[in-house]
């Protein structure tokens, strides 16, 4: 049930992020887990300054920086689907369209 649960939010949160964020975001469909690795794709985009923006819409995410070991690429970040349902992911999904 987890796993099916789980499978719906991550398909949700991937046609979101097409639908929503289109070329701004680049990601890699997850194979399992609880999360999505993206990457901004503006030049010099900083998750950390996106993160800021996103906060102010109601939605928050962990910045990918800090997770590298040498060399932090700051416009990576991680998103959560494990806690959110599929109206919660659909709605945080769109306020970060409207935090870019």
């Amino acid at each position: 049930m987890v796993r099916k649960t789980y499978a719906e939010r991550a398909q949700t949160m991937a046609d979101c992020l097409r639908k929503d964020l289109g070329d701004a975001i680049a990601f890699s469909q997850p194979q399992g887990g609880m999360f999505f690795w993206t990457r901004l794709t503006a030049p010099r985009a900083d998750a950390a300054e996106f993160a800021k923006r996103a906060i102010e819409k109601g939605v928050a995410f962990v910045p990918g920086a800090p997770f590298y070991a040498t060399e932090p690429d700051r416009a990576a970040l991680r998103l959560s689907f494990a806690t959110a349902n599929v109206s919660k992911v659909v709605e945080g999904v769109g306020r970060l369209r409207r935090a870019l």
